[in-house]
């Protein structure tokens, strides 16, 4: 999963967590206004689980792409094994799909991060190194024609 499909899904879900959530407040609102129990109990049980749907679709969505840079990057991403277990997987409670935990996450996040540092500390050194044996070479260069140059005048 790249970075655009990634951003453009997460918004999508997001736009679509808003809708539902404007949608049953102002549903609320309305049977408020109108004293009708039944219809706010309804909405107090049924907005809840629309919105831990997506909910747990946005963190679903979230550690996909999560493991899909750790899985670019050739780092290890923790087995699939319960909390109670000692790994830092959990089950759904909406869903029923297995998903990292908060904890897992972090770690995953802390993992890439060290591992882009490094990988941007190399480039720089080997730019540092490159930058510099361009200006040796040059000054290389403009010594070399002011030696001809000398040598021309002599003659």
């Amino acid at each position: 999963m790249n970075f655009f499909s990634y951003r453009g899904a997460l918004f999508r879900l997001s736009l679509r967590r808003r809708k539902i959530d404007k949608y049953y407040k102002k549903q609320y609102s309305e049977a408020k206004k109108t004293g009708d129990k039944k219809k706010i109990e309804d909405i107090e049980i049924v907005a809840p689980h629309e919105l831990d749907e997506v909910d747990d679709e946005i963190h679903y969505l979230q550690q996909r792409y999560l493991i899909s840079i750790a899985t670019k990057m050739l780092l290890q991403v923790p087995p699939v094994m319960s909390e109670e277990k000692g790994g830092q997987w959990e089950q759904s409670n909406v869903t029923g799909k297995w998903q990292l935990t908060s904890e897992g996450m972090r770690e995953l996040r802390q993992l890439i991060r060290t591992e882009q540092k490094e990988s941007t500390e190399l480039f720089a050194r080997w730019i540092t190194i490159i930058v510099g044996l361009i200006g040796a070479l040059t000054g290389l260069v403009a010594i070399i024609k002011k030696w001809k140059m000398h040598n021309k005048k002599i003659e």
